[in-house]
């Protein structure tokens, strides 16, 4: 799949000459646009990636995240350690091409993230959130503390004003 990606990105970004590219995704979309970034060659980088409570490690390591659980009415860590099996074939789910957090976060577009506070993920997505900012890619973090999984998506005040964010013009977050 991310090699499928990194051609049609290649071919997107060759068509576009001058216009920015955006990538984003959610969810496992989110995960899956940050691991086609960083394979991305140079000459296909898009100016930005936004990503709305991006999936980014398969592995499912954290007991934050369990504890998340009680309190996330559609994740649940059973159910991710399973998909992340099945994406991960038959080889590790620590790939960066399964868990990007794993990936090289070095020369990277400027990042716009949004995750909620009861969302399974937020725990790392908050460490993705540190490791870009550490490796000096330029990123931007709305966290939401009261909202779900996907909240941008979903016609709610939280919502609402993260959507709001998103459709300002791509300058706002680079």
């Amino acid at each position: 799949t991310v090699d499928d990606a990194l051609e049609l990105l290649d071919e997107v970004a060759a068509d576009l000459d001058e216009l920015p590219l955006v990538v984003g995704g959610d969810s496992a979309g989110g995960g899956l646009a940050l691991a086609w970034v960083q394979r991305a060659s140079i000459a296909s980088k898009p100016r930005k990636l936004l990503l709305i409570s991006p999936w980014v490690d398969a592995s499912f390591e954290s007991d934050e995240a369990k504890q998340l659980e009680k309190l996330d009415p559609w994740l649940s860590s059973q159910a991710l350690e399973y998909i992340g099996n099945v994406w991960s074939g038959t080889g590790s789910k620590s790939r960066p091409e399964v868990s990007p957090i794993r990936g090289e976060m070095r020369d990277l577009p400027p990042i716009l993230i949004f995750i909620g506070g009861l969302d399974l993920l937020h725990p790392q997505v908050r460490k993705l959130a540190s490791l870009l900012a550490e490796s000096g890619t330029k990123v931007e973090l709305h966290e939401e503390l009261g909202a779900l999984h996907v909240y941008p998506l979903i016609q709610t005040r939280e919502g609402q004003a993260a959507a709001s964010l998103i459709s300002k013009p791509i300058e706002r977050f680079g």
